[in-house]
C-alpha cells in the first residue's frame, strides 16, 4: 500500500494564508467603525475550520484535546497573567482534594487562579446563568483526565460554543506545569468530533499579521499529521472570526468530472469569436483579476462563501435537477472551455449591448456550474473570481434581461403576461433558458445553508416570479423550498421566504393559495410541538405571518380553519369520552395548545370584519372542553391559557364569555403550608403542565393568586364601563373576601385586598351612573351605549389600575423568562412530552388536508 503523500506547498500558500488575515482583519476594522458600543466583552480570536472527506472512526477520541504547537502562544502565562481555571476529583478515591491542589500549585508556581471541585460543579453550576458565568471567567480550564468524561453534562453547551472545552491533565504526574499546562497554552486545541467540521483557535487579534500567519500555517500542517489519512482525509480549511465568513484557504481536488450538455456548436463558435474580437479590442487577452464593478461587496461576500456551495447533503437530492427535460440550453464542457474572468467579461458586455443570446447562453452554463459546485466538478469556472462574477451578473441582471427580450415591463407581475406569449417564437426561443436559470437558482436555494445567500437568491428570484406561470412543476417546487425555510429559517430569511409565499398565493391560482396555505399549517405544526424561550419569538413569527397568509383569501381561509378546527374537537371529544392517556396525551400537549392559539388569534384579527361566528362558537366550546378535561393543579399554566383565550375572543368580538368560575377555581387549589419553600424557578409561559414538586412550592402559591388577579382585571377591564358590571363583579368579590381572609401570607394579602378595593370602587361609580339613567332595562340600544362616553376617556382610577395589572403581569413574565433562558438539557429531555409518531400530526395535517376538499 502507497503512503499517501501532502499535496505541494502550493496547495496551502503562505500568500493565501496572509491575504485571508488582512480581509478579516480589514472586516473587523469596518465593523468596528460602524458597530454599536457592546456591554459583552467581544471575542478576539481567529478561527480555522476543518473540513475532513469522512467523518472518524468510532476509535478516534473526541474528549481528548490533541495539541498542535504554535510558534506564537495564544495564552502567555508569564506575561499576559490569564485567567486559568482547574477543575479537580474531589471524590474519596482520588486522593485529591482542594487544599493538596492549592499546596501544590504554589510550590510550583503555576498559575492557576481557580480550583473548582467536582462536587462543587454539580451543586452551584446547575443553572445555566451560573455556567454561562463560569464560562466567561476564565481564559482556560483544565481538568483531571478522571472527570473528563462526566463533564460535557455538567459545563453545559457554553463551553463547547465558546471553544473553552476544558483540556485533560494527569494531575497523578509530578510536573503540572511545563509538560501540561504550559503545552496546552501554547498550542492549538483540536477536537475531532462526531461530524466531519472541527473548529481550532489559532490566533488573536492582538497579535501582529505575521504572528497570525505563521500560527495558521503550524496548525495546517500539524493539523494534516494527525487526522486520519493525513492530507488524503482533509476536504477543506476554512479562517474565520467568530461573527464573520469563513475565507477558504485550502480546497482539495474533487474527483469527479463535471459533464454539461447543451447547445448548438456553431452558435458557440459564433460566441467564442465575438468574445476573442472583444478582447482583442480592449486589450484583455491577459487574465484580469480586478475587482468586480457590480455590486462587489456582493460579489466578495460570495467568493467568501464559495465552500458553501460545496456541502452537499448525504441523502440523495429530492430536487435533483435532471428529474426534467433536458431542454434549457446548456452546452457540452469540451466544446464550450472553461470560464475565466475576462471571457465573462466580454460576455457580459455582449448581452448587455447587443443582447446576444448565444452569449447569454454561456453565462447561463457558468451560472449553472456555479450552482451545482461540489455536485460536479467545476470544470467550466476556473477560479473563484469568476465564480463571483457570473453570480452577481445573473442575479443582478438576468430578469432585467429576460424582460427586456420578452418585451415586459419591469412593473408586470401578471402572470397573464408570460401566458399570452407561450405561442410566440420569442418566448419558444427564450423558454429553455428561462428554465435553466429558473432551475438552477432552485437547486441552489436548496443546497446552501448559509442564511444570508438563501436571503439574497430568494430576493433575486421574487422578482422573476412572474416565469414561473410557464412551468408548473418548478412553482411546486418553489412553494415547497419556500415554506421549508419560512419555517426552519430565522430573521431576514424567514421573511424573504413569506415574501415569496404570498407573492404565489397573491399572483397565481387559487388553487396555489390553498397549497401553500396547507403546506405553510403543516410547517408550523411540525415547529410547534415544544416551546422554549429561545423558540417562542420564532414561533409568534410563524403565528403572525401564517394569519397573514390567509387574511389575503378569508373565504378560503375560512374553509380550511373550520376543517381544522373541527379536527381539534374530535381529538376532543375522543379524550373526554374515553379519558384514555394516549387522547389526553395528544390535548394537553404544545402541539394541540398551539394550534388552539393560532386559530384563536385568527378569529380575534378577523371578526369584526367578517362573520366567523361559526368559528368563534366552535373554539369556544373546545377551550371549556379543554379546561373541564384538566381540573387538577398541575395543568394550571394550561387552565391559564384556556382563560387567556377565552379573553382575547371576548374582547375582539364583544360578546359575553363566562371565564370566572375557570379562574375562581384556580384559588381553590390545595396548597401547602405557610411555611413552604420557594421551589425552583419555572416558566410558565413554557409549559402546559408543572412538574409534580412545584404545587407544593410557595412559588406555587404566589402564581396563582397573580395569575387569578390577573386574568380577572383583563376580564373586568373589558366590562368595567357596562352597565351589569355590578351584577358580574358579585361572586368574584364574595370569594376574593373570603380568600382575603383565609390567607395568612402578608404579600398575598396585600394584592388582593388592593383588588377588592378597586373593583368596589368600579362598582359604586356604575352604580351612580346607572340609577341615574331614566330608560328601562330592555332598551338594548340604550344599554349598550350606557357610559360609552367616560370609557373612551379611560382616566378613571380604576382603569388605570386594570392597565397597571396587565402590564405588570407582562414584565413578570419577561424576568421570569430571563431567569430561565434556558431549561436544563438532562431534565427537559427527560420530562417534556414527546408526540407520538403518525399520531397527532396525522390528526392535525393530512387529515385537514384530506377534508378540506
Amino acid at each position: 500500500m502507497t503512503k499517501l503523500q501532502p499535496p505541494p506547498l502550493s496547495g496551502v500558500s503562505p500568500k493565501t494564508v496572509e491575504k485571508a488575515v488582512n480581509a478579516l482583519l480589514k472586516w473587523r476594522s469596518s465593523k468596528l467603525n460602524t458597530r454599536k458600543p457592546q456591554l459583552l466583552e467581544q471575542d478576539e480570536f481567529f478561527y480555522l475550520i476543518l473540513t475532513l472527506k469522512k467523518i472518524p472512526q468510532k476509535g478516534v477520541s473526541r474528549i481528548n484535546a490533541h495539541k498542535i504547537p504554535l510558534p506564537n502562544s495564544l495564552i502567555n502565562p508569564l506575561n499576559e497573567a490569564p485567567e486559568l481555571c482547574l477543575i479537580i476529583d474531589d471524590r474519596p478515591k482520588s486522593g485529591l482534594n482542594k487544599d493538596g491542589a492549592k499546596k501544590k500549585i504554589q510550590n510550583d508556581n503555576i498559575p492557576i487562579s481557580k480550583i473548582i471541585k467536582l462536587s462543587k460543579l454539580k451543586t452551584d453550576y446547575r443553572p445555566f446563568e451560573a455556567k454561562r458565568k463560569l464560562c466567561d471567567s476564565y481564559d482556560m480550564f483544565f481538568a483531571d483526565k478522571r472527570v473528563v468524561p462526566l463533564l460535557p453534562k455538567m459545563s453545559g453547551k457554553q463551553f463547547f460554543k465558546k471553544k473553552k472545552i476544558p483540556v485533560t491533565l494527569d494531575l497523578k504526574h509530578h510536573n503540572w506545569k511545563e509538560q501540561q499546562i504550559d503545552r496546552a497554552c501554547g498550542s492549538a486545541l483540536l477536537y475531532l468530533r462526531s461530524g466531519t467540521c472541527s473548529v481550532v483557535k489559532v490566533g488573536r487579534i492582538s497579535m501582529s499579521r505575521e504572528e497570525i500567519g505563521k500560527n495558521v500555517m503550524a496548525a495546517i500542517n500539524g493539523i494534516a499529521d494527525i487526522v486520519p489519512r493525513k492530507w488524503g482525509g482533509v476536504r477543506s480549511f476554512h479562517l474565520k472570526l467568530l461573527d464573520s465568513l469563513a475565507l477558504p484557504v485550502y480546497q482539495a481536488v474533487p474527483d469527479l468530472k463535471m459533464k454539461i450538455d447543451g447547445g448548438p456548436k456553431e452558435e458557440n463558435e459564433k460566441v467564442l469569436v465575438a468574445v476573442e474580437e472583444e478582447k482583442a479590442k480592449e486589450g484583455r487577452v491577459e487574465k484580469k483579476k480586478g475587482k468586480i464593478q457590480e455590486d462587489p461587496e456582493f460579489a466578495k461576500f460570495l467568493e467568501s462563501n464559495k465552500e458553501h456551495l460545496q456541502t452537499l447533503r448525504d441523502e440523495k437530492n429530492q430536487y435533483s435537477d435532471e428529474e426534467e427535460s433536458d431542454e434549457d440550453g446548456r452546452e457540452s464542457t469540451n466544446e464550450m472551455g472553461k470560464l475565466n474572468s475576462s471571457t465573462v467579461d466580454s460576455l457580459c458586455k455582449l448581452v448587455k449591448e447587443q443582447n446576444n443570446v448565444p452569449a447569454f447562453v454561456r453565462l447561463l452554463n457558468g451560472y449553472r456550474a456555479a450552482c451545482h459546485y461540489g455536485s460536479e466538478s467545476p470544470t467550466i469556472v476556473e477560479d473563484s473570481h469568476t465564480f463571483s462574477k457570473i453570480l452577481t451578473f445573473m442575479f443582478h441582471e438576468a430578469d432585467n434581461i429576460f424582460r427586456k427580450i420578452l418585451g415586459i415591463s419591469e412593473s408586470n407581475d401578471r402572470k397573464e403576461a408570460i401566458l399570452e406569449l407561450k405561442n410566440t417564437s420569442k418566448w419558444k426561443t427564450l423558454k429553455p433558458i428561462v428554465k435553466s436559470y429558473l432551475r438552477s437558482t432552485l437547486f441552489l436555494l436548496n443546497e446552501v445553508t448559509d442564511s444570508q445567500i438563501l436571503a439574497s437568491a430568494l430576493t433575486r428570484l421574487r422578482a422573476s416570479m412572474v416565469f414561473f406561470a410557464a412551468f408548473p412543476l418548478l412553482l411546486g417546487r418553489l412553494i415547497k423550498i419556500s415554506v421549508h425555510l419560512w419555517a426552519t429559517g430565522k430573521g431576514t430569511l424567514s421573511a424573504c421566504s413569506l415574501l415569496i409565499i404570498k407573492d404565489v398565493a397573491t399572483v397565481f391560482n387559487s388553487n396555489c393559495f390553498e397549497t401553500c396555505m396547507i403546506k405553510a399549517y403543516k410547517a408550523f405544526i411540525d415547529h410547534c410541538k415544544f416551546v422554549e424561550p429561545v423558540l417562542f419569538k420564532h414561533q409568534q413569527f410563524l403565528k403572525s405571518s401564517f394569519i397573514e397568509l390567509c387574511s389575503q383569501d378569508l373565504q378560503k381561509a375560512y374553509n380550511k380553519a373550520m376543517v381544522s378546527i373541527q379536527q381539534l374537537a374530535k381529538i376532543l371529544q375522543l379524550g373526554l369520552r374515553t379519558k384514555k392517556k394516549e387522547a389526553v396525551k395528544k390535548i394537553c400537549s404544545w402541539q394541540y395548545a398551539n394550534c388552539v392559539d393560532l386559530w384563536v388569534a385568527f378569529i380575534s384579527l378577523n371578526i369584526r370584519d367578517y362573520d366567523l361566528q361559526p368559528l368563534l362558537y366552535t373554539i369556544i366550546q373546545i377551550i371549556n372542553g379543554v379546561a373541564v378535561l384538566f381540573p387538577g393543579p398541575r395543568y394550571m399554566p394550561l387552565r391559564v391559557k384556556c382563560v387567556q383565550w377565552l379573553n382575547a375572543l371576548s374582547e375582539s368580538s364583544g360578546v359575553f364569555i363566562p371565564i370566572t368560575s375557570l379562574v375562581l377555581d384556580i384559588l381553590e387549589y390545595k396548597i401547602g403550608k405557610e411555611s413552604s419553600k420557594p421551589g425552583k424557578d419555572f416558566s410558565f409561559s413554557s409549559a402546559v403542565k408543572l412538574p409534580k414538586h412545584w404545587p407544593k412550592s410557595r412559588n406555587f402559591q404566589d402564581e396563582c393568586v397573580f395569575s387569578a388577579i390577573e386574568l380577572l382585571a383583563v376580564h373586568f377591564a373589558q366590562w368595567s364601563y357596562h352597565i351589569s358590571f355590578p351584577d358580574l363583579a358579585t361572586i368574584p368579590l364574595i370569594y376574593l373576601r373570603k380568600f382575603h381572609e383565609l390567607t395568612t401570607i402578608e404579600s398575598l394579602r396585600r394584592v388582593v385586598k388592593r383588588f377588592i378595593d378597586q373593583v368596589e370602587q368600579n362598582i359604586e361609580f356604575v352604580r351612580k351612573k346607572r340609577d341615574e339613567v331614566t330608560f328601562s332595562p330592555n332598551d338594548q340600544q340604550s344599554a349598550e351605549s350606557f357610559l360609552q362616553l367616560e370609557k373612551g376617556g379611560d382616566n378613571a382610577p380604576f382603569t388605570k389600575y386594570y392597565t397597571s395589572v396587565i402590564e405588570k403581569a407582562g414584565s413578570r413574565n419577561l424576568v421570569m423568562n430571563g431567569k430561565i433562558s434556558s431549561l436544563e438539557q438532562k431534565k427537559s429531555k427527560g420530562k417534556r412530552q414527546q408526540i407520538p409518531k403518525n399520531a397527532m400530526d396525522v390528526d392535525l395535517a393530512v387529515n385537514a388536508e384530506g377534508n378540506s376538499h
